[in-house]
């Protein structure tokens, strides 16, 4: 979780000031990181489940709202390259703001989680290139 923010779209270059707080294990099950901006609100992500190289599953708080998210990466191995699956789901209640946030998260998200796989994709690349 500690590299999280070199990747993700919620960052110090999205979402200026935002602050990142790491609580926990360092790493795998059980490490937790939070954070707070003006843009993205605060949160909290902890590793449920983890399988190094395999897969990855994270609970997500959004807001301190009670609206939680179950997020999970999965990689399999291809020919000279790694295909990264990563789903985010959770229960949009029936009424109110709730609701309206629930139907909208899917686009705010998906933007988010395509820039965020776009640059790990960088990342990986150069990091292929130089070892």
């Amino acid at each position: 979780l500690h590299k999280w923010k070199l990747w993700s779209a919620w960052s110090p270059e999205n979402d200026a000031p935002i602050t990142f707080i790491y609580e926990g294990k360092e790493k795998g099950e059980g490490a937790i990181m939070k954070w707070k901006g003006k843009k993205m609100g605060a949160g909290r992500m902890e590793i449920i489940n983890c399988e190094p190289y395999k897969n990855m599953q994270l609970e997500i708080l959004f807001n301190n709202s009670g609206f939680r998210m179950q997020s999970y990466f999965e990689l399999i191995p291809a020919k000279d390259t790694t295909h990264i699956t990563w789903k985010m789901e959770g229960k949009i209640r029936r009424f109110g703001i709730a609701k309206i946030i629930g139907l909208l998260l899917p686009r705010w998200m998906g933007r988010d989680m395509q820039t965020g796989l776009k640059i790990l994709r960088l990342i990986c690349e150069k990091k292929a290139i130089t070892n």
